[in-house]
């Protein structure tokens, strides 16, 4: 996914709209963020981690 644009509605990060990339263009040099407004909904505050999933692996966001 590259361009991501989310309305702040949507139940999972693929439902935002998104530039379909049909070529493995992830490389050490591109990270992914995701910057969050309003309440948290699975964390304990807006510091800590959250917790998420995709493609069946576990993992957490932490803020940068």
């Amino acid at each position: 996914m590259s361009k991501v644009q989310c309305q702040g509605n949507e139940t999972s990060i693929s439902s935002c709209r998104h530039k379909r990339e049909y070529q493995d263009n992830c490389t050490i040099d591109k990270y992914a963020g995701v910057t969050c407004q309003g309440r948290v909904l699975y964390g304990i505050s807006r510091t800590k981690s959250v917790k998420h999933r995709y493609q069946q692996l576990l993992g957490k966001m932490v803020p940068f």
